[in-house]
């Protein structure tokens, strides 16, 4: 990723509201996947016909989603364990993906994909957050 001051990685907060974060998870290397495709919320209801979830902002577009894996080194820091248990638990909340220049903010799932150990070097978490619902990136 391109951001306004090398080496900075993504800042990983848990909020939704960008001027007043202070609930930081985390920070890690991140790779951003935007997928074209609307998010889908056809069901027997539709007769066999696509549904997908709109915008709520009335022009009529259809929101599509991204996800964003995201590798974090685990610290110990409660705020970081609490954000593992409710991966596991699959707890679905705002959060903020901060990458200097801009931002991502919105409701997102989490899966943690990998976990590694490896001897003298600190556990690196693989997580991707599935966006749910609508997002936002904001500029700085």
């Amino acid at each position: 990723m391109s951001n306004g001051v090398n080496g900075i990685s993504c800042l990983l907060y848990i909020g939704d509201n960008y001027a007043t974060k202070t609930n930081l998870v985390g920070q890690g290397d991140a790779t951003i996947t935007h997928n074209g495709d609307g998010i889908e919320i056809s069901n027997k209801s539709t007769g066999g016909f696509r549904e997908y979830l709109d915008s709520i902002d009335g022009n009529n577009s259809t929101i599509t989603s991204i996800d964003i894996a995201l590798q974090l080194t685990f610290t110990g820091d409660i705020a970081q364990k609490a954000e593992i248990a409710d991966i596991n638990s699959k707890v679905q909340k705002s959060y903020i993906f901060d990458f200097i220049d801009y931002y991502y903010i919105g409701t997102f799932l989490p899966k943690l994909n990998t976990e590694s150990a490896v001897r003298d070097q600190a556990v690196t978490l693989d997580v991707t957050y599935f966006s749910s619902g609508s997002f936002q990136r904001l500029e700085v």
